[in-house]
């Protein structure tokens, strides 16, 4: 079999769409397992496959089994017999050509398992496909993920399990990759959950409204040390974070009731900082732009309106704590010195 290569002067792929008879239900929901049900006809109606077939169908069918395990359809061991075929075949098939070779075929082979799936699923993405494969290889299952974090509210498992089977759709794991709060590659099982709950809470809302009866104005602590570190990654000296301060506080003291409590709460009068949008100083612009980096990361996380102002405010007193400290007890604390 694997000679193949060896009596060719010409490495070809084989375009998979010419070959798979495609029999999907028309429906997104199902797209992945219309894809491995047709290749497993294909494959079991057929004695002998060449590698340059073989090969863009391996690829086809463990995308489609990461995109099962991602929406709780198939196990991690599903998976894992899936990719070990695909580098089984891939290291047999290197052995017998160059390594420029190897590299040629398989992206053409991944180029025509991509253009199969996409008969199924018009719009997939290879940066989608690239996502799926890695975290499955790391055993981060979206579906089980988004369970876990839901169980952890609502302790019930039954329950957690039918609005997971409901809702973790190939949309649904496509648009949760392409919100770009999600790192498949580094993100382990609990940060991805915790993620999960955020993605959620931000885009189901309305339709889960009972799960948020009891935590409906707490910020998540991760999403509020992730931009913090941002924001303070930014502020360079005192000056800046004075700066930055005084002119959230001025915004923060045009708010609702929590962010004008907050304001007055804090030990800056409103001499210091009244006006200080207006009278905006060069260290928060420029390169570092604490305030605008605050804004955009806020807008990124899609939480609700009544969340955002409350996550605002906890960033800023974070960085409060941080150059304020302990002179927050000390009425007679000089701020010119402080700062």
């Amino acid at each position: 079999m694997f000679g193949f290569f060896k009596k060719k002067n010409h490495i070809k792929s084989v375009r998979l769409i010419n070959i798979i008879p495609t029999t999907f239900s028309n429906s997104l929901d199902t797209c992945f397992q219309d894809a491995q049900r047709d290749l497993e006809n294909f494959m079991d109606a057929s004695e002998d496959l060449e590698p340059n077939l073989l090969m863009p169908i391996l690829y086809t069918s463990r995308l489609a089994t990461a995109g099962l395990y991602h929406q709780g359809l198939q196990s991690k061991e599903d998976f894992d017999i899936s990719d070990q075929s695909h580098f089984s075949l891939m290291v047999k098939i290197g052995n017998d050509i160059t390594r420029q070779q190897q590299i040629d075929f398989q992206e053409k082979s991944l180029d025509y398992s991509m253009e199969l799936l996409r008969i199924y699923y018009p719009t997939f993405k290879k940066e989608v496909s690239s996502a799926l494969i890695v975290s499955a290889k790391n055993g981060v299952s979206i579906f089980q993920a988004l369970q876990q974090a839901l169980n952890e509210k609502l302790k019930d498992d039954a329950l957690s399990n039918e609005i997971c089977s409901s809702l973790v759709t190939p949309q649904f794991c496509t648009a949760f990759i392409n919100s770009r709060l999600w790192d498949p590659v580094n993100d382990d099982f609990a940060l991805t959950s915790q993620k999960l709950w955020a993605y959620f809470k931000s885009k189901h809302y309305d339709d889960f409204q009972y799960l948020f009866i009891t935590d409906d104005e707490k910020i998540d602590n991760y999403i509020v040390s992730d931009i913090y570190s941002h924001i303070s990654s930014e502020i360079t000296d005192s000056e800046m974070a004075y700066q930055f301060i005084l002119e959230e506080l001025d915004a923060a003291s045009h708010g609702n009731e929590e962010a004008i409590r907050f304001v007055n709460n804090t030990p800056f009068t409103k001499e210091e900082y009244e006006g200080a949008l207006l009278d905006s100083s060069q260290p928060t612009f420029g390169v570092n732009n604490p305030q605008l980096t605050l804004t955009n990361l806020i807008s990124q996380t899609g939480l609700p309106a009544s969340q955002t102002a409350r996550l605002r405010i906890e960033v800023v007193q974070k960085i409060i704590d941080d150059w304020y400290d302990e002179a927050s007890s000390n009425e007679d604390v000089d701020l010119d010195i402080l700062f």
